[in-house]
């Protein structure tokens, strides 16, 4: 493909702290964190965590109007590992569901990651838990590094 995708991914087995305890939100493992680079899809600093689909799934997955496949590039790695090219964006509204100061996830080059943020901020589900969003602040920054700040 000979343009850059603004949509990339960054990692899965992703898992947020709940502010001020040991509780954690887990994802599923297929979720991978969506990062919108020029903030062309969703606003930049709301970080998707999404499920990666094969072209087969989109075939037999004809859900509920108004889902939206991404194709979608990396910013990590592969280190030997498969990542997919395609994530799922279901319809719905969002919900509110904790508020976290810390992410964990796993980047197929690097290993375990672990950012904790300045500020803890608002964690978003889907109706139905088929797709999350991590809402930054203004100013954020998520690029090849990872999650550089808050």
């Amino acid at each position: 493909m000979a343009q850059e995708l603004q949509q990339n991914l960054l990692g899965n087995r992703v898992y947020f702290r709940k502010k001020g305890t040991q509780d954690f939100v887990e994802c599923p493992e297929h979720f991978w964190i969506v990062v919108d680079t020029k903030g062309a899809f969703w606003n930049r600093c709301n970080i998707g965590i999404c499920p990666a689909v094969t072209e087969k799934q989109i075939l037999r997955d004809r859900g509920p109007g108004g889902t939206i496949y991404i194709e979608v590039g990396h910013l990590c790695g592969c280190g030997g590992q498969e990542i997919p090219s395609l994530i799922k964006m279901p319809p719905g509204r969002w919900e509110k569901i904790a508020t976290v100061d810390q992410i964990l996830y796993d980047r197929p080059d690097v290993g375990a990651m672990v950012h904790d943020y300045d500020v803890p901020v608002p964690l978003y589900r889907k109706k139905g838990g088929e797709a999350y969003c991590v809402a930054l602040p203004d100013g954020c920054v998520v690029d090849r590094r990872g999650f550089v700040r808050p």
